[in-house]
């Protein structure tokens, strides 16, 4: 299995949940037996995690679930590794977490705070 991250040889698991460490900050990617998943960060979230932007998999298995009239699940085989995706809206507003379901137990978070259009008049 090849993994292209910055400091992979240096990562470490972590007991607290969702707590960003080296090896998950930034861009990663697996590649393996032929298929590939990407995960790109853009930003951080209030309490400085990085916030999730984009999951980029080519000859991927998924699997799409809707578990509620509100939320939605994905499971997501790629490049050696298995997650699980979960979106729906709670309060009006859309909520997406994203879960390794290896050895490495991490989590990520979009951004669901409102931001202003650039160029938009407010």
């Amino acid at each position: 299995m090849k993994l292209t991250v910055a400091m992979a040889s240096k990562r470490r698991r972590t007991a607290k949940r969702c707590e960003a460490t080296a090896f998950y900050d930034g861009n990663m990617t697996w590649e393996k037996d032929g298929s590939s998943l990407e995960i790109r960060t853009q930003g951080q979230l209030p309490d400085g995690r990085p916030a999730l932007d984009e999951i980029v998999a080519g000859g991927a298995s998924v699997h799409l679930e809707q578990m509620a009239h509100d939320h939605w699940w994905m499971g997501l085989e790629a490049g050696g590794k298995y997650f699980h995706l979960n979106f729906g809206v709670q309060d009006g507003r859309l909520w997406v977490r994203l879960s390794d379901q290896g050895e490495e137990n991490a989590e990520w978070e979009g951004d669901s705070r409102e931001m202003p259009i650039p160029g938009v008049d407010e």
